[in-house]
């Protein structure tokens, strides 16, 4: 792989990774999509192929990817959402097409995630802060999440665009897991002795050396969006601060563990 370095910042610190299938069952028909460097920036490598293909420069604060009915959608640190043709990656930079704007509209972190329906939902993440948590001037966060808001983004499957976005009040059966790894969806009523209805899972993403949170990024909680209140999934244990911030791993055919 072509890993050098662009501008100040190194390609290898690598924040999300993405697959458009299954490579074990596809292994000469897939593409990776990585977020990278400290812009988070994207670029895409297609099986078979040796050098990676980059996203316009000027495009960059991503947070989540996802493929999507023939296309790629990223959605970026201040909820923009692009979207990429893929279907000839022989091109060196892919220019991607602009499908909504949140304008002033802010969130903190932002994920796409393909419903059990089929659907493409916009997730948004609002931190809280120290103080009045309503005060978007104190930069210093606390311990984490003070809520969610999911939202059906209604497409044009022909130019990509966005029709409408409307806001989810109740996830049906679908229970959502989001963070650092790929955005999920799984069966409320499959897993039903296990999770929580109505809930999005979700590991911290929000750290950094700026304003750590005071235990570190280790805020594990859950979400439930029909009743706005959160839950914890995950105590803290002191120990956590030697770890990494913990993914979401799906085993085949299991259920999900969280793993540090």
């Amino acid at each position: 792989m072509d890993w050098y370095r662009r501008s100040d910042h190194y390609e290898y610190d690598v924040h999300k990774v993405v697959l458009s299938t299954n490579p074990t069952f596809n292994p000469h028909n897939y593409v990776v999509a990585v977020i990278y460097s400290v812009r988070q920036c994207l670029a895409f490598l297609k099986a078979g192929q040796k050098n990676w293909t980059y996203i316009d420069d000027i495009h960059h604060l991503f947070s989540d990817v996802i493929f999507y009915k023939g296309l790629v959608y990223v959605v970026g640190l201040e909820n923009n959402i692009v979207s990429c043709d893929l279907s000839n990656l022989t091109e060196e930079k892919v220019i991607p097409k602009v499908v909504s704007s949140m304008g002033d509209d802010y969130a903190h972190r932002a994920y796409l995630v393909k419903s059990l329906e089929g659907d493409l939902w916009l997730v948004r993440k609002f931190i809280g802060y120290h103080g009045d948590e309503d005060d978007e001037d104190n930069i210093e966060p606390s311990s984490g999440a003070k809520r969610f808001e999911v939202y059906n983004l209604e497409l044009d499957l022909q130019t990509g665009e966005l029709i409408q976005m409307l806001k989810i009040d109740s996830l049906g059966d679908n229970v959502l897991f989001v963070g650092d790894s790929d955005s999920l969806a799984v069966s409320a009523s499959y897993f039903s002795n296990y999770l929580q209805k109505d809930s999005i899972y979700y590991t911290d993403d929000f750290y950094g050396d700026i304003s750590p949170y005071p235990n570190g990024p280790f805020d594990l909680k859950i979400s439930n969006v029909k009743e706005k209140r959160l839950s914890q999934h995950c105590p803290f244990y002191h120990w956590f601060k030697e770890n990494p911030p913990a993914v979401w791993v799906m085993p085949p055919l299991m259920g999900f563990t969280i793993s540090n």
